[in-house]
Order: structure tokens, then sequence, then C-alpha cells
């Protein structure tokens, strides 16, 4: 059946139909006999199957077909009933109607299609065809994303040349990757009738794409848009890069070694009584010169050695807390929230006996001794971010590390120390984890100094994030790049999203909470393949130097 000339809307509506379904008609309906036998002309009967009495549609297609015979099955039907001519033809018919235009967001070049392209590709199809058949003029421009890790990983396993192969090579390789995937992907787009502007798709890596890219890039900087910081991101070990939110997948069944660590006041208990402002009963007078700690709880011990701070929720009481039948001689005192000292009994897997309980404010007269370095003494912050569902009510703060963290060491200009480098190893300023991964073998190492200062150790299985590519865990650590102050553009992103209409309604309230609640936006990831940052950098200074 040919596509083009002029088409009337049975025409159309037959094309239409050949396309997905092939020729398909209906057999003639004609009255049957209600009863099980029918006479023959020598007056004996003949049973009718019940089958021969359901009325059902009839198809050329087959009912089954073997894998082996799919591939030219489809291209069979793809070249009988022109399956590429569709979308030109359209064109041409519908010059002067209203247009609907469809922006493809385009799948990776770094393999053949599968399953999700399938989805992706004829859920599209379903609604410009819809479209279609109500009067408009489909614009559909498919195209790929050609940059980026997953290409950049499967070049190098082409190279087989270990994790630093040279650039120009794995530049080369992934372009090849990228083009072959390409015309692999578009052969099964095209095969299963999906219309589109196939003779002239996009490409993230054209010449004129990624021209387009480092203009834009002026022009948010220009703006004030873009920056470069130093600020805690997703760093993956494994990949050797900065990681976006959306390029994280959380692993729900994640193991972590989760510990109670008891820090020290540098205070005896009558000493404390008098800084936090209460009078020991008598019953404690022979107890008075004996120590008090605080209580942190952290899934993250490997972060212990950059702590600068301990946060507390202002709002809430605070009790000391000591175990009954411990002997006075080696009595020790510990401070944790008032609301969680049920949790904290569990832990410890005794009761607990109540010395005194103090409003939270009084943290400000305390300083505790560094878990890490015995030298350095540290003091409490207040912060909303402390809450009371799990551990102690006190959270260990370490600005390299967090995002809370980080914003409360810029509040009240905290040093911020990084121990771990790219490859997430802890460096050598801790000589006695230098080179040990951070994640693993350097939190084994930081628990094994601290054991002293360990109340609890034990496993605990929680959400955590993970590289979606490489499905390895990562960590958050700083480190300079680059971002996109997303704190300017909130009002003018949840306004024109507002005017978005998009079904079910709490998919828009959860995509407007999401950029309402982002700071910031990390841009710029440390790989070979890809379109790079248009700038170049100070020798001596290290500052960046833009310009026109």
């Amino acid at each position: 059946m040919k596509l083009y000339g002029s088409f009337g809307w049975k025409k159309l509506n037959n094309v239409l139909s050949s396309a997905r379904l092939g020729h398909c008609h209906f057999a003639s309906l004609s009255v049957q006999s209600t009863k099980s036998e029918k006479k023959k002309s020598d007056g004996s009967s003949k049973k009718i199957k019940y089958s021969d009495t359901v009325i059902l549609p009839k198809t050329t297609f087959p009912l089954k077909i073997s894998p082996e015979n799919r591939k030219d099955h489809e291209l069979s039907l793809a070249e009988k009933y022109k399956f590429d001519q569709l979308y030109t033809s359209q064109r041409q018919w519908r010059r002067d109607q209203p247009e609907y235009i469809l922006h493809d967001g385009p799948p990776y070049a770094n393999g053949e299609a599968h399953i999700g392209h399938a989805v992706n590709k004829i859920l599209k199809d379903i609604t410009n065809r819809y479209k279609l058949l109500r009067g408009y003029r489909i614009n559909y421009r498919p195209g790929w994303d050609c940059h980026g890790l997953p290409i950049e990983l499967k070049s190098t396993i082409k190279l087989d040349a270990g994790l630093n192969p040279d650039p120009s090579h794995i530049r080369s390789s992934a372009r090849a990757v990228a083009n072959y995937s390409i015309s692999k992907q578009m052969e099964s787009f095209k095969r299963w009738a999906v219309m589109g502007e196939w003779e002239n798709p996009y490409k993230s890596f054209d010449k004129d794409y990624v021209k387009t890219q480092l203009q834009l890039f002026y022009s948010l900087y220009e703006k004030g848009l873009l920056y470069r910081d130093l600020k805690p991101i997703y760093w993956s070990p494994s990949s050797h890069t900065a990681l976006a939110e959306a390029e994280l997948e959380y692993v729900g069944n994640h193991e972590s070694t989760a510990v109670h660590l008891s820090l020290d006041l540098n205070l005896n208990l009558d000493d404390f009584a008098s800084k936090v402002g209460f009078v020991l009963s008598e019953e404690f007078t022979n107890s008075k010169d004996k120590k008090v700690k605080v209580v942190i709880w952290t899934t993250t011990a490997w972060s212990l050695p950059a702590n600068t701070a301990i946060a507390y929720r202002g709002d809430e009481k605070y009790s000391v807390v000591f175990n009954p039948r411990c002997h006075l001689d080696n009595r020790v005192y510990y401070v944790v929230a008032s609301k969680l000292v049920s949790q904290f009994e569990l832990a410890l897997n005794h009761g607990l006996s109540t010395v005194t309980e103090f409003d939270a404010q009084n943290f400000e007269k305390l300083s505790y001794q560094h878990p890490w370095f015995p030298d350095r003494i540290h003091i409490f912050f207040q912060s909303v971010h402390v809450t009371m569902d799990k551990g102690t009510g006190l959270v260990h703060i370490a600005p390299a590390h967090g995002p809370d963290d980080f914003l409360l060491a810029l509040k009240h200009n905290l040093p911020i120390e990084c121990y771990v480098n790219d490859e997430g190893n802890f460096d050598s300023r801790l000589e006695s984890l230098n080179g040990l991964p951070a994640l693993t073998g350097g939190n084994t190492g930081v628990m094994l100094k601290l054991k002293e200062k360990i109340l609890k150790k034990e496993k605990y299985i929680h959400s955590y994030p993970y590289d979606w590519r490489t499905k390895k865990p990562v960590l958050i650590k700083t480190s300079m790049q680059w971002f996109m102050n997303t704190q300017k553009l909130k009002e003018m992103a949840a306004e024109a999203l507002s005017n978005i209409s998009i079904y079910p309604k709490n998919v828009q309230n959860a995509m407007l909470n999401q950029v309402m609640s982002r700071p910031y936006w990390c841009i710029s990831r440390q790989r070979v393949w890809g379109v790079p940052i248009p700038v170049i950098y100070d020798k001596d200074s290290g500052e960046p130097i833009i310009n026109k």
C-alpha cells in the first residue's frame, strides 16, 4: 500500500490500522442454529462444534512467531506497509494544520535496543498517532544522548586498557560505540513502525549541538547562575567522578556498621552540675569526680576524623544517665536526649538511672574532646536537622561529608577537613589509615582505633545511595566543582511548573517539592568523554578565567 498523494480520512485510518495490526476482517454475521445438531439431506444429524457458533475476527497474522523468524517478519511488514513513509507523508498532508510537537527525551547510545526502549518509543508513537487522528501535523525529531559515563565505560571495556587509557583513544572508541549504537537502535525503532524524522535525528555529539551548549554555559555564567565552589557532593569511588542526584539509585538493604560512641566533655559530674545549673543530691556526692561523656550514634564511622562539632536539637530535653549496677569506682555518666534514653538502654542491653534532665540550650556552655585528635577541643551547635527517631539526639558533624553538616559549618565558620581523596581512600595526613578505602578498610581502621570509646557496634540495614552505573556505593565528600545556582531559578521554575498539566496531580507536587528543596546542582564531571567546561585556570591561583 502506498502512503503518498491525496488521502482522505478513510484511507488514513486504513493506513494506521494496517501499520499496527495488519489486514484484519470479521467473518460475515449469519444466524446460526441454536441447536447442537443439524439435519443432513438424508435425514441424519451432524454434530456442530461450539467453536463454529462463535463469531471471531480473522487475521492473516500468525498466532506465534519463533524468535529466529521475528526480525524477518517485522522487516517484511515494514516493507509491505511502507512504515517509513508515513511521517514524511503526513508532514505534506497536514501542512496547513496545527502542529503537535513531541520533544524526545533521548536514550543513551550505549548498546542495542531492549524492552525499555520499546516501552518508551511505542508509548510516544501511540501519542503521536492519536494526535495525527485528531487532525494535527506531527513534529517528532528523535535523538540520542551520545556523551556520558555509560558510553565511556563501554568504550574502555572495548579498549581493554585498564582504568587510565589514553584520553584520545577513549574519545575515538566512545564515538565509535555511540555511532554503532545509534545505527542499531534506529534500525529497531524503524522496524517497530515508530514514525519520526529518522533522516535527521539529533545527536548530542554533533558540532552544532556542542557549540550551542558552550554558548549557553557562558550565558548562564554571565547571569550568575553558574559558579565554581568547594561543596560536599556525591562521589563515586568506583567511577572516580562526581555524581548528580539523578545518577544515584538507592539500595534498600545496604549494610552499614552503626556505632554508639562516647566523647569526653573534660568535666566531672560536679563541674557539669555547676555549668548546667543543678545541685547534686547526696547519693551522688561520692561520685562527683566521675567523668561525664556525650554519646553520638553514626553509621559512617569513617567520617569521624573529619569531625568539627556536635549538633543538638534546641527544643528538646537531655538527660544525664548511668548504669546503676556499675561499681562506683567504674561509674561513667552519659548525656543523651531524654526521648531516646529507652533506645540507649536497648543498645546497651541494660537499664539506666537518671541523675538529672536539662534544657538543650545548656550545651552552649560545654565543649568536648575530638575523637581522633585528642588535643583538639570543639563545641556544640543547635541544628534543626537533628531528629528524635533514631540514635541519641546528638549528631556528629563532619562538614566535608554531609550537606547539612556543610551548611552548619558555613553558618558558624567551622573548619572543613576532608581526608578522603578522589580514589575514595584516606590520604597521607592520617598515617594509620593512609591508602585504605574509606567505606571498607578505612571504616574498620577507624573503629579499631576508637574501640575504647565505642559503647555498642551493630549491623544496620538501611537505604543507601549507589552509583547507578557501577552498582557500587558512593560517599559524600567535598570537591571543587561547577554548580548551577538553582536557588535563583526556584520561583521561575515553580511558576513554569504550575502552568503545565501533569497527571496524576501528586506527581506534579513531588516535582515541585524537589525543585524547591534543591539548593544547587552539580554539573561538572571528572570524565574524558563529554562536553568540556569552557574554562581555563590561572596557573598560580587556580582561579577560573572566563570571557567571551
